[in-house]
């Protein structure tokens, strides 16, 4: 397993992060091809999930895929979330649907009170779940519905069955705990701060597929992980028991967070 670090402190500012999705066709291909895959990205929504994917088709080695039987023949196979995830084995990172013993594993994850803000922005624009909420009720409402669960690894799958059965629109996945899509043991953390993050995942592309390693775009990961607030965004004061109540919330990320990326 590939250790990444990076120096970010604890209580991030939200970062911004592009807002829209892309829609890409994937073509179906034989049997055949499938196996030319050697590399799976599980892509955590809100955590430069689609800068990441942006450049992994700028380098030629994307694979735009919501499911193993719509794939491309090419380098990295993307475990979208875009679809809510129907199908909820392909973005749990546990199950590691369509990974062979040989394949590398790797998700971009991102400093839980940073993610946390940013999921609540996106959730303020584009579902009525948190509309008319502040951040803390946002966040009571997501403690009242997970009341049950136990704390830790256990309590991931817990957080994401409870949330489900309460809410069942696509953005759900946006409130699901980072350690959902990301294996203990078979995935390879990439952290998320402006001054690692490109330099860092160049290294394990290149090192684990058939990518063009030479492309010079990662300044656009740069770009989006500078420490501003999104854009556009009522003004809420992101206050330190914010973001402690958010890593006592997703205590596994933050746990996750803190051994790979930061000392805390």
């Amino acid at each position: 397993m590939i250790l990444l670090t990076a120096v970010p402190s604890c209580i991030a500012a939200a970062l911004p992060l592009a807002a829209v999705a892309l829609e890409l066709d994937a073509p179906t291909i034989s049997p055949q091809e499938v196996r030319q895959v050697v590399g799976h990205y599980y892509r955590i929504p809100k955590s430069g999930s689609t800068t990441t994917a942006t450049l992994l088709k700028e380098m030629n080695c994307e694979i735009w895929s919501h499911s193993p039987q719509r794939v491309h023949n090419h380098g990295v196979m993307i475990h979208q979330h875009g679809d809510g995830c129907k199908d909820l084995d392909w973005c749990n990172g546990t199950k590691l649907a369509g990974v062979q013993r040989t394949d590398s594993v790797f998700a971009v994850m991102r400093p839980v009170c940073s993610r946390f803000v940013s999921t609540y922005w996106h959730m303020q624009r584009y579902s009525l779940f948190s509309k008319g909420l502040t951040m803390g009720q946002h966040l009571a409402r997501l403690q009242e519905w997970t009341r049950g669960c136990p704390k830790g690894e256990p309590g991931v799958h817990c957080q994401v069955r409870e949330i489900n059965r309460r809410y069942t629109e696509s953005h759900r996945v946006i409130l699901w705990p980072q350690a959902f899509y990301m294996h203990p043991t078979r995935t390879a953390p990439i952290c998320y701060h402006p001054e690692w993050l490109a330099q860092r995942f160049m290294t394990h592309v290149g090192a684990m597929a058939p990518c063009d390693v030479s492309y010079n775009g990662t300044q656009g990961l740069m770009l989006n992980a500078h420490p501003n607030k999104p854009k556009a965004t009522p003004v809420e004061e992101i206050t330190e028991e914010i973001c402690k109540a958010a890593e006592a919330f997703y205590d596994e990320d933050h746990r996750l967070w803190c051994r790979h990326c930061d000392t805390c």
